[in-house]
């Protein structure tokens, strides 16, 4: 248990409570958002709670129940609640990721009771295994190829069923642990696949195949178009019909590529995100860095915005995506984090810039007040 000192390191702000809390208690909490911890008379933690309003949660939490109200089947908050801690933020997204921060602080054994359990896709690929294919998974193996993320596990699924029909992978993975001397199956029969299995190639040939199929989902399909398109010109040509058609098919395969649910598929070492959110002032905008597993606090951006300001958030952003740090225990929390907002409303999400690491200060300043609105920055 953390001792009340580390409390008021950890917060910016308490208030000391005894039942019955009166009004005039409660004025001396911001009616702002924020995160609210609760504490009993030994410092003991008893909960901690986001808020939009945080003096408006608290009296809920803490109001006499009414008259006909059900008995309690948890502690009431009324009687054991002596100290209120608080910080102030000024978005959804820095209300959630502060109180992602300060769960392990507050519960360092149990925090992971305290967070949402909801966890994004991502689609992996096992290339030098014994079975060599594409899989979805919530946490990619270190050192595996990874794309994503994915807003369901279904989409991971379609990902993975374009990058099979459009390079014949094989459909039943577990038939290459046993190759080339396992039967053939139907996918093979009606021309859907290599026969990797069966030995109609090498398995050293299925992985180069899998390779280019890597390449494409990493973003890159310009060569294999070029390619595919030249065959399919050679068999038109040689009045193949039913080959080009065939590779007709695959070419238009990679079209799904394109859809919104893929939006922000892309390799998982180019996870690195410039956040940007509502300050507390509307003269002000609120910076993070997302690099793979952490979340950093940029500060505050305020206007009017000087180049030597928005320089230093790109040399900072660039500096740590460099270093593209190491998982720690809140990793995939900050990843799913960071891709619920990428998948939420934009009222919500603020502005989330994919990083390329060539953004110009200009760019930077045009990206801002293209979304003034978004960021609440006043004229």
């Amino acid at each position: 248990i953390v001792a009340m000192a580390s409390w008021e390191r950890i917060f910016e702000s308490h208030l000391a409570v005894a039942p019955p809390v009166t009004a005039e208690q409660l004025a001396q909490v911001p009616s702002k958002r924020g995160v609210l911890l609760l504490t009993d008379e030994s410092d003991v933690p008893i909960t901690m709670i986001t808020a939009g309003g945080l003096r408006q949660r608290l009296a809920s939490r803490l109001a006499e129940p009414p008259d006909d109200a059900a008995p309690r089947r948890s502690a009431d908050l009324r009687q054991i609640t002596r100290e209120v801690w608080w910080t102030l933020t000024a978005s959804h997204f820095e209300t959630n990721w502060r109180f992602l921060e300060l769960a392990p602080r507050v519960w360092p054994k149990r925090f992971g009771e305290m967070l949402p359990s909801r966890k994004p896709w991502f689609v992996h690929v096992t290339r030098d295994a014994e079975i060599p294919q594409f899989t979805r998974t919530h946490e990619p193996a270190r050192g595996s190829r990874a794309f994503g993320p994915f807003p369901t596990g279904k989409s991971a699924d379609a990902f993975i069923l374009i990058l099979v029909e459009a390079f014949g992978l094989c459909r039943q993975a577990t038939r290459l642990g046993h190759a080339p001397h396992a039967h053939s199956c139907a996918y093979w029969q009606m021309g859907k696949c290599r026969g990797a299995c069966e030995g109609k190639i090498s398995m050293d040939d299925y992985r180069a195949i899998l390779d280019r199929a890597i390449t494409v989902a990493s973003g890159d399909d310009s060569t294999i178009r070029a390619e595919w398109g030249a065959e399919m010109a050679t068999a038109a040509k040689d009045l193949a019909f039913e080959e080009a058609a065939r590779v007709k098919n695959r070419i238009a395969r990679l079209d799904g590529l394109a859809a919104p649910e893929f939006e922000h598929t892309a390799p998982i070492e180019t996870f690195r995100y410039l956040v940007l959110q509502p300050g507390l002032s509307r003269k002000e905008v609120r910076v993070f860095f997302v690099v793979g597993p952490t979340i950093t606090d940029g500060g505050v951006l305020a206007a009017p915005f000087e180049p030597k300001a928005i320089k230093d958030a790109i040399k900072h952003m660039n500096w740590l995506a460099d270093k593209f740090p190491m998982p720690d225990e809140l990793a995939m929390w900050r990843v799913a984090l960071t891709c619920q907002y990428l998948y939420s409303g934009p009222e919500r999400r603020g502005v989330m810039h994919r990083w390329g690491g060539d953004e110009t200060p200009d760019q930077l300043a045009e990206l801002i007040q293209a979304n003034a609105d978004v960021l609440s920055l006043g004229k």
